[in-house]
């Protein structure tokens, strides 16, 4: 009788969370990744930006909205964000000014908040799960993880 070559139940598995993958990060790190994208958006609103800080901004528009499983936001706001350092990126492109009006950085300013909230309270391994997602969404397949609207 011939044998089939079944893996075991053990190599399926993923390795246990640990301890520190369970509780929300550090609030020093926190506080220090939520203060990097306020300063970006403030940058921004001065019009004293960059490439990088709209690529700084929009990985934590997608972050958010990865995170944001349950849909406690609505996507609308995230494509908002979005959208709207899109357009700072397309002015950009023009002339070479990096910067958002005070309506744009409002629709941004929102979604930080709601990043800022999710850092001080979701599982790291949430926020690591979710960072790998962004990057593989952003650096592979080249898209964003925010669906466009349903018709």
């Amino acid at each position: 009788m011939a044998r089939t070559n079944r893996k075991s139940a053990s190599n399926t598995r993923r390795a246990p969370l640990t301890r520190k993958q369970l509780l929300p990060m550090p609030t020093a790190r926190a506080r220090s990744l939520s203060l990097e994208c306020h300063l970006g958006l403030a940058t921004l609103h001065a019009g004293q930006g960059s490439a990088d800080t709209v690529a700084s901004l929009l990985r934590a528009v997608y972050l958010a909205y990865v995170i944001d499983r349950l849909g406690h936001v609505e996507p609308e706001a995230y494509r908002n964000a979005e959208a709207a350092l899109e357009r700072c990126a397309l002015r950009a492109k023009q002339d070479d000014r990096w910067d958002v009006t005070d309506e744009e950085a409002s629709m941004i300013a929102r979604i930080l908040a709601v990043l800022d909230t999710q850092l001080a309270s979701q599982p790291l391994h949430r926020y690591e799960s979710a960072l790998a997602r962004v990057h593989y969404l952003v650096a592979v397949e080249k898209r964003s993880p925010i669906p466009e609207p349903s018709a």
